[in-house]
């Protein structure tokens, strides 16, 4: 079994200390070890459909993969989540140009689908297609144009690059988001300005937040909303692994 997210926070629920050993397949690390009682390879992408797209390649390629599972956290497109809660992508598509209507939409496995409705329907979780982009969703304006467009119900940067992977080498996908920040919520600062190459720039976005200090507290409900969807995806994919073992 693959796991695999953008950032060390969307997997670190799932890690636990002394049960995951370091790996490598040509250049890329991985941790190697079991979730409840299943084996399975946790890989970090960094951000972007591009990073998402190399690591699923190599992970599909070196490793006898039963599932590949894309997991991360995500922007609500649809009203009706709120920070916290957990959607299950019954499909991935990447964003169009400007928001147009998606392209190239991918399914996820039907089997995994299957376990997952098992797993997780009764706890609450979301069903739903996922949108994916090249940048990040700063606005509300942005975000109900792209669910206007779309009709997805969620929006993050690596879904469609990791499915488009697994797809090439047959291995069954499915995609697990949790939501950071809702759909009538505005990011406190661009992140696509200090994006480079798949990895934050912190220094540079540090020196802004000491420069523009009144972001702080738009800063510190998206880390609460951040902090609160990595539990649930945690748990989310703790019950997901149960019906595997």
């Amino acid at each position: 079994m693959v796991i695999a997210a953008a950032l060390p926070m969307e997997v670190a629920g799932i890690l636990k200390p002394g049960r995951f050993a370091e790996a490598r397949i040509g250049n890329v690390n991985y941790l190697i070890g079991g979730v409840h009682g299943v084996d399975a390879a946790i890989f970090v992408s960094g951000m972007g459909g591009a990073r998402a797209y190399e690591t699923a390649k190599a992970a599909c390629a070196g490793l006898p993969a039963r599932a590949y599972i894309s997991l991360g956290l995500s922007a609500a497109l649809d009203a009706g989540l709120a920070p916290g809660d957990v959607v299950v992508g019954e499909s991935v598509a990447f964003a169009g140009p400007g928001g147009d209507a998606p392209q190239d939409i991918i399914g996820s496995s039907p089997a995994l689908l299957v376990a997952a409705h098992r797993a997780l329907y009764a706890a609450g979780v979301r069903f739903g297609p996922l949108l994916a982009s090249d940048t990040v969703a700063v606005t509300s304006v942005e975000k109900v144009r792209l669910a206007g467009a779309s009709g997805c119900v969620a929006l993050d940067m690596e879904s469609y690059g990791a499915a488009r992977a697994a797809k090439d080498a047959g291995v069954p996908f499915i995609a697990i988001r949790a939501v950071s920040d809702g759909l009538g919520e505005d990011l406190p600062v661009n992140f696509n300005v200090y994006t480079k190459s798949g990895r934050m720039d912190w220094p540079r976005f540090a020196l802004h937040v000491i420069s523009h200090p009144w972001i702080i507290p738009g800063l510190m409900r998206l880390g609460r909303g951040s902090r609160l969807a990595s539990a649930n995806l945690a748990y989310a994919v703790q019950r997901l692994m149960r019906t595997f073992s």
